[in-house]
């Protein structure tokens, strides 16, 4: 996804880890988008985004997940400008979905 993203111009900050990404996260200036799955070891997808966004109000996300019943996240979470990307995917739903968040993070 890195390589795919970096390809259409857009900056990437890759974490191995939900620990890393907080970490990294306290590093950098500004973050416009989450990209993460929802289902990971020791902390969700979920639980990540809620700890960042305390730290960044207006961080965007996009949750990808092959769990179709993820689709349908807490409210609280949507109302955030939070968007959802089924597995599997092809690149160019990736590019497009990343940019109509970004762009409604634009529009807000």
């Amino acid at each position: 996804m890195r390589i795919i993203l970096e390809r259409a111009g857009h900056r990437v900050i890759e974490a191995a880890t939900p620990e890393e990404a907080l970490a990294q996260f306290d590093t950098l200036e500004s973050v416009d988008l989450l990209l993460t799955d929802v289902v990971m070891p020791a902390i969700s997808g979920f639980d990540l985004f809620h700890k960042l966004v305390e730290r960044m109000p207006s961080l965007r996300v996009l949750f990808i997940s092959g769990y179709t019943d993820y689709a349908l996240f807490e409210p609280t979470i949507a109302d955030k400008g939070a968007a959802f990307l089924e597995k599997p995917f092809s690149a160019e739903a990736l590019i497009g979905k990343v940019r109509e968040v970004l762009r409604a993070g634009q529009a807000d």
